[in-house]
């Protein structure tokens, strides 16, 4: 195990324990259980000697293909530093210790339940880790990434229309979900994707969407698709545009699609090894 000053020797993702300072013992265990399975932990059982807080060590520290796994016990651990770490593309993981309520800003997390024990869960967090550093998604390009989106909708049960690769038209295709059961209204969205390496989608982006869903009928929706997270002016104003909307302006973002997309391991495998094209900075 290493504290947050040292640099790891392999290149295995390494996994910062987040927990309530009354469950070191429990991240003891946890940590433990993970160094015998040749993982690169990373305990805060040493950041004191360093006079820093923490959390600002593993801000300073981190990489995209690194994990931080939240230990959650009926004890408080901290949550509000997550939105950093999205900002980041950092891959936030739950892990349940205890059978407890998932904090909101977790929400749509895929824990690990370990409830039944440490030794006996802990190959399945290994496997969550790893699997959630073997895919960047911003190194797909625009072409691969919004193929690997149009995929992912579909296992959703949204049927893909109206696709191409000609000039901009302000949305790249449609998705249509017919409920077979008839319990839910037929719906439709125009779906903006957008794929970078380097920068975040903009206000400009929100305003071209919004713009582009006023010239729809009124029971249309818009859905824009980001592999990473918005600006946080982009955000409030995606918020103030889908409200003016009546709540017709949705967001799948980086963070987002990684979650869901650990659902599919077969659409990771697929895409893992995808061509690398140019795409905007």
């Amino acid at each position: 195990m290493a504290d947050a000053s040292s640099q790891s020797e392999t290149d295995r993702p390494r996994i910062f324990l987040s927990y309530a300072h009354q469950d070191h013992d429990w991240a003891l265990h946890v940590a433990g259980a993970l160094a015998k399975c040749g993982e690169n932990v990373w305990l805060d059982n040493l950041s004191a000697a360093h006079g820093r807080n923490w959390q600002e060590q593993i801000l300073d520290a981190i990489s995209v293909r690194d994990a931080v796994v939240i230990l959650l016990t009926n004890h408080t651990v901290q949550t509000s530093w997550v939105e950093a770490l999205d900002r980041r593309e950092v891959d936030v993981i739950p892990a349940l210790l205890a059978p407890v309520e998932i904090p909101a800003r977790l929400a749509g997390r895929t824990a690990v339940d370990m409830t039944v024990g440490i030794e006996p869960t802990v190959q399945e967090l290994v496997d969550r880790v790893e699997r959630g550093a073997s895919l960047d998604l911003r190194n797909l390009g625009p072409e691969v990434f919004e193929r690997l989106v149009a995929d992912l909708l579909q296992r959703y049960g949204y049927a893909v229309a109206d696709t191409s690769t000609g000039p901009d038209r302000g949305y790249d295709f449609r998705i249509n979900y017919d409920d077979r059961l008839g319990l839910l209204e037929p719906v439709t969205y125009i779906v903006e994707v957008k794929a970078y390496r380097k920068g975040r989608p903009s206000v400009e982006v929100v305003h071209r969407l919004a713009a582009k869903l006023d010239s729809f009928p009124d029971d249309v929706r818009g859905l824009l698709v980001a592999n990473t997270q918005l600006t946080s002016v982009a955000r409030d104003r995606l918020e103030v545009e889908s409200a003016r909307r009546g709540g017709r302006i949705r967001l799948l973002d980086g963070p987002r699609i990684r979650s869901l997309l650990l659902e599919h391991p077969d659409l990771m495998a697929k895409y893992r090894n995808a061509p690398e094209e140019a795409g905007p900075q």
